[in-house]
């Protein structure tokens, strides 16, 4: 049978194009504001080599975004800055879109969002997809469903050959940048992870290490489509086991 966890593990947000969210901090002196511009790891990713040029944009909107490409089995790398349009609302986040950015007084990410439109305009996904730059963000809710709250998020690798699993601290984290400090407003996944949030840290833990256990590895080979370089596809293929819900009874 399938786990009792089948239900609650969620595919991370659809966070691109990357180079229209994901930034690297030119200069962090200012006190309400960061100087940003498109990371050079998203443009050397992409296949838009339009760039965000420098945009001061307001602390409470640079947050931290998770990739695959920082997971390792049982921990990860600092995650990418990034300029997301959201801010908390209960145990969810809202989408602000540029007009409401204005509105509200965000000047500094109205106009980052302003180029972030232009790039999406010339993105094959916004013709493919016949959707806005915010809609593609917040893709079947899968950005605005990530809980602000959340102590904890369990993550795993969507495509990889072997399953990679670790746990989030959904907390500020400080960064190191040009100028001085920047707090991350807390830490989202995206797309090439499935997440799982929690507020118990022992939950956590266990879903981490029967995730990356080599027997439920072993397991779901056979199910994963074969591309060139061998098994890749996982997505919730591990939840098709019975992996019982976490019981700090049972020992």
């Amino acid at each position: 049978s399938r786990s009792d966890y089948y239900g609650s593990f969620y595919q991370g947000a659809t966070v691109v194009p990357q180079m229209a969210w994901l930034v690297d901090v030119a200069d962090a002196s200012k006190p309400g504001s960061i100087l940003v511009q498109s990371s050079r790891r998203a443009v050397a990713k992409g296949k838009i080599k339009k760039v965000i040029p420098p945009t001061l944009v307001e602390r409470e909107f640079v947050y931290g975004v998770l990739t695959s490409g920082e997971v390792v089995p049982f921990a990860h790398l600092p995650p990418n800055v990034a300029v997301l349009p959201i801010r908390p609302r209960g145990d969810r986040y809202e989408i602000l879109t540029r007009e409401e950015a204005l509105r509200l007084g965000y000047r500094g990410l109205a106009a980052w969002l302003g180029e972030a439109e232009r790039v999406w305009g010339r993105s094959r996904g916004a013709k493919k997809e016949g959707r806005s730059l915010y809609e593609w963000l917040d893709y079947q809710r899968k950005l605005t469903k990530q809980s602000p709250k959340a102590k904890y998020r369990v993550v795993y690798t969507t495509f990889a050959i072997h399953l990679a699993a670790a746990v989030v601290r959904n907390a500020p984290v400080e960064v190191e940048a040009p100028g001085g400090k920047v707090a991350l407003n807390g830490i989202l996944i995206d797309d090439t992870l499935y997440r799982y949030d929690t507020d118990d840290e022992d939950e956590a833990y266990y879903l981490a290490a029967v995730l990356n256990s080599r027997l439920l590895d072993g397991l779901v080979k056979p199910m994963q489509s074969q591309g060139a370089r061998g098994p890749r596809d996982i997505h919730k293929k591990p939840l098709e086991f019975p992996i019982p819900k976490y019981d700090r009874d049972n020992p």
